[in-house]
């Protein structure tokens, strides 16, 4: 899974990422689980578990007599749930342990990975009859409203053509989070519902942290492809400007249920 991401591993910058992203996105986890439905003892999966936040959540409503699994291809992120079991596994070779399971939740994780629809079938394949999966995934990159010059809005615009560029030549889709409903209703699954949200933030925001930390760990390939030093590094101290505006990363958050019939 996390071997095809856009971003590097270096450690501290990786946690530092998945920090902000479960803090930004847990709430929208947490009311979409509320709203599907877990109930005591239920068979759960999560698929790319990095901080393990969803995990606990699923663990905490499925409780003691549930079985809560988190999956991922780096746990070093991971901080254990009570209730919940972690299995270090490529997604993209099948899943680890056999269905049926009440609830299946994917967040920032099939945008990443080409095969991504044949994964949601075999997914919605597993759920038990009424069972729910959940699939949460990035949109449009961010885009700006404005900058402090010219210049920084001409640097952030080619940045994030760049961006979009080695993106594109990872298969990672940002058009997937659009039809994720779509394909949940080809493979059988009911009841669908999606939120789809979009935000401005100002530089400095934790929302531009995020960028300012994916920048920071495509730093050395950027240089590597020749990008003038001083460029990264004003690219960088843009996401940093308080009078910088932008829209940040779209988010789509889709269920659907498997037919009790």
């Amino acid at each position: 899974m996390t071997q095809r991401y856009v971003f590097g591993s270096q450690h501290d910058l990786a946690r530092e990422q998945v920090q902000i992203l479960s803090t930004l996105w847990d709430g929208y986890t947490e009311r979409a689980f509320d709203t599907v439905g877990v109930a005591p003892g239920a068979r759960c999966l999560d698929l790319g578990a990095g901080a393990g936040t969803a995990t606990r959540m699923l663990a905490e409503r499925a409780g003691p007599t549930g079985d809560v699994l988190a999956v991922d291809l780096d746990a070093s992120h991971y901080a254990d749930s009570p209730h919940a079991r972690l299995v270090v596994h490529d997604i993209t070779t099948g899943l680890p342990e056999a269905g049926p399971f009440d609830v299946i939740h994917a967040r920032l994780l099939l945008m990443h990975l080409p095969d991504r629809e044949e994964i949601l079938a075999r997914l919605a394949e597993a759920l038990a009859p009424g069972g729910w999966l959940v699939i949460a995934d990035n949109g449009a990159l961010p885009r700006l409203i404005s900058a402090p010059t010219t210049q920084d809005a001409e640097m952030f615009e080619r940045f994030q053509s760049l961006a979009l560029a080695n993106a594109t030549r990872l298969e990672v889709s940002f058009d997937w989070a659009e039809r994720i409903g779509t394909c949940m209703e080809i493979n059988g699954l009911g009841e669908i519902h999606g939120v789809h949200v979009t935000n401005s933030a100002p530089g400095g925001s934790l929302e531009a942290m995020l960028s300012h930390n994916y920048v920071r760990q495509m730093e050395e390939s950027l240089l590597q492809a020749g990008i003038d030093p001083d460029d990264v590094q004003r690219y960088r101290e843009i996401w940093l400007e308080p009078s910088v505006r932008f829209w940040f990363y779209g988010f789509a958050c889709w269920a659907g249920r498997r037919p009790v019939g």
